[in-house]
């Protein structure tokens, strides 16, 4: 699993697959792509109303995403090396039925609150 090392350029932010590859152990990558897509759009409502989203504003969503998207792929990591391929394999499906993305919302919002604001 791999991450940006830098989600932002002038213009453009990376965020979900894009900005972090995420293993489909837990199934939580979708949640991690929508725990990204919602801070930033809450971050840039103000900044693209205005017309002006500067590379500090980008910066911004990195800095709330990354330790979240860290901590993340090291649970993962773990999960894949000491699972043997079989037992990993369930764990994977299992997560998917489960419902994993549901329990895993405070590991991606690291505490925050990760709602939409609705005064966009």
């Amino acid at each position: 699993m791999n991450r940006l090392r830098q989600w932002h350029r002038p213009g453009l932010v990376c965020i979900g697959d894009t900005a972090h590859a995420m293993s489909p152990v837990g199934g939580v990558g979708i949640n991690l792509a929508i725990q990204d897509a919602v801070p930033a759009a809450n971050m840039l409502a103000g900044p693209l109303r205005e017309g002006a989203v500067s590379p500090r504003d980008l910066a911004k969503i990195q800095r709330r995403r990354a330790f979240p998207t860290r901590l993340t792929q090291r649970v993962q990591a773990l999960i894949q090396k000491r699972l043997p391929c079989r037992l990993r394999n369930r764990a994977i499906a299992v997560g998917i039925r489960a419902g994993a993305c549901e329990d895993t919302r405070r590991l991606a919002c690291s505490g925050r609150p990760c709602n939409a604001q609705s005064e966009m």
